[in-house]
């Protein structure tokens, strides 16, 4: 019989899925990607009405679809407000596009080099990883999620995740994962960071132009 320990934790489980499905429906985009999972991959997900009971009418200001871009993005990487506009000073200080020097820091974040090494299947789990303390950058432990690496970086993930329940399951999805041109897989624990991402390897769903007009006002 179900113990009211685990009834709760299921149910605790049941939320968590419900909100980001909600929150993927309210984006109108898959952005809980999860890696080996094809059918997961990211895309646009259309639908009729926000969720809730009351549909969405008319068309959105320009401001809104900036704003709604902002938030897409900030719940695809796990990146709260303050966070962004850091990333975005950063980006503005740097030569060449903006935006795509805002998504490039996005990627290179500690936690989501770990995802698309695929040592985790979702960006939440891999920021777990770091902050669990499973995670070295050049051979010192880094439990801050949101730093972010340099070319020439390596991370590798201590023996202590072969512990982990999903371990195996994703032991067996990397034996056929191909990591993004900018990531070098060197072992099933071990990767570095062989050069800045591309624009072309980052989401396409992403328009990064709105996220520049939202934080130059």
């Amino acid at each position: 019989m179900e113990s009211d320990q685990e009834r709760n934790q299921g149910n605790k489980m049941a939320r968590i899925r419900r909100a980001k499905h909600k929150l993927a429906r309210r984006e109108r985009y898959d952005i809980f990607p999860r890696i080996g999972d094809t059918s997961q991959s990211s895309k646009r997900i259309e639908r009729r009405t926000a969720p809730g009971e009351h549909p969405m009418f008319g068309r959105m200001t320009q401001y809104a679809v900036q704003f709604r871009e902002k938030q897409k993005v900030k719940r695809m990487y796990g990146v709260l407000e303050k966070q962004f506009r850091r990333f975005f000073g950063l980006a503005s200080k740097r030569q060449g596009e903006t935006g795509l020097a805002l998504l490039q820091l996005l990627e290179l974040r500690l936690d989501n080099v770990v995802y698309r090494s695929g040592f985790a299947k979702t960006r939440d789990q891999a920021r777990q990883i770091v902050n669990h303390g499973h995670v070295t950058v050049n051979g010192k432990k880094l439990d801050i999620p949101s730093s972010i690496l340099k070319i020439g970086d390596e991370i590798e993930v201590k023996d202590s995740i072969t512990s982990l329940a999903w371990y195996e399951e994703l032991k067996k999805i990397g034996e056929s994962y191909l990591p993004p041109i900018w990531i070098g897989r060197m072992s099933d624990k071990k990767a570095k960071v062989e050069k800045l991402p591309a624009r072309e390897d980052i989401d396409p769903g992403i328009s990064e132009k709105y996220l520049v007009e939202f934080y130059s006002k």
